[in-house]
């Protein structure tokens, strides 16, 4: 009996051994997972301050005399980060343009950049 009870006792303290690994490990692991979240809502926050301040919206303009997609794109460009030759390729797929070619009188859509929520 002696020796009996001596093997569970040496099986009890390797069962609880075993439990004290895993919960150790599982411990580990939520830390881990833990530290993970609070380091991608750190880069995520910081990420954010580092976008620009401006909002972009879009407007509706009329075709002066004179008026070209680039001189537009000069003027309205501001912000947008954009050259503006990539700024007038935005304008031609905007408002379905074939070419460079515009007419006095007519609308055209733009979009520019403000600081300004509206």
């Amino acid at each position: 009996m002696k020796g009996q009870s001596r093997r569970q006792n040496i099986s009890k303290v390797q069962k609880d051994s075993v439990f004290s690994r895993r919960t150790a490990v599982a411990v580990l692991a939520v830390l881990l997972i833990c530290a993970f979240f609070t380091g991608m809502n750190l880069l995520h926050s910081q990420a954010q301050e580092k976008t620009s301040p401006y909002h972009k919206y879009y407007t509706s303009i009329r075709i002066q005399e004179g008026d070209s997609l680039w001189s537009i794109a000069e003027s309205y460009k501001t912000h947008s980060g954009k050259s503006t030759a990539e700024y007038v390729h935005d304008l031609r797929q905007m408002n379905s343009l074939s070419d460079d070619t515009i007419h006095a009188g007519n609308y055209l859509t733009v979009y520019y950049y403000d600081l300004e929520l509206k």
